[in-house]
């Protein structure tokens, strides 16, 4: 009986190192726009990728649900100019069908723009959409086309929380509402 419980765990150890000698592509994975489509059939998030998609050059743009409906969007976008240029961005919240929050525009420095144009590069790599209430969508021109990222809002990578704090971009995490940077909101936690 040790002999082949010593067996399962030296086997065990051997699969737990392969599985840590697996490196991840230098590329992010990302998500095609009929891929999304299929995580919801509602009318209020194809809206939401419609807008996603309309994305302009040297733009990130960021969405989430509020309340983990799809009827109310968050809506973030940044665009970046040449280096040393200012950048701009817009934040608003979107209900469908009904009301459109006049967007927030504000401009943002250099060297900010140019950290979110360097974040753009190489976004982290997307996850598996399994909750769809809890995502956050992230699109970003590319070559020819929008690329599509998909990040759980509970747990996001540093990147993606920092392409969040740049605009002072509010973002809901599970039970609570955090902001990243200055509070603005009655309800965030720093």
């Amino acid at each position: 009986m040790k002999n082949v419980l010593l067996v399962m765990v030296i086997l065990t150890g051997a699969l737990a190192v392969g599985c840590w000698s697996i490196e991840q592509p230098n590329t992010a994975i990302s998500y095609e726009y009929g891929a999304l489509l299929k995580l919801n059939d509602s009318a209020a998030y194809r809206q939401n990728l419609d807008w996603h998609r309309k994305g302009r050059k040297n733009e990130v743009r960021i969405s989430w649900f509020l309340d983990n409906r799809p009827r109310v969007a968050m809506l973030c976008s940044t665009e970046w100019q040449q280096t040393g240029q200012p950048g701009k961005v817009m934040k608003s919240r979107e209900v469908y069908g009904w009301l459109n929050s006049d967007p927030e525009q504000i401009t943002i420095i250099p060297s900010k723009a140019e950290e979110v144009r360097t974040i753009c590069k190489q976004p982290p790599l997307s996850i598996p959409a399994r909750q769809f209430e809890k995502i956050l969508i992230v699109s970003v021109s590319g070559e020819d086309d929008r690329a599509f990222y998909v990040y759980d809002r509970r747990d996001l990578p540093r990147e993606i929380v920092r392409l969040c704090e740049i605009p002072d971009a509010y973002v809901e995490a599970g039970q609570k509402a955090f902001l990243w940077g200055p509070r603005r909101h009655g309800n965030a936690n720093s």
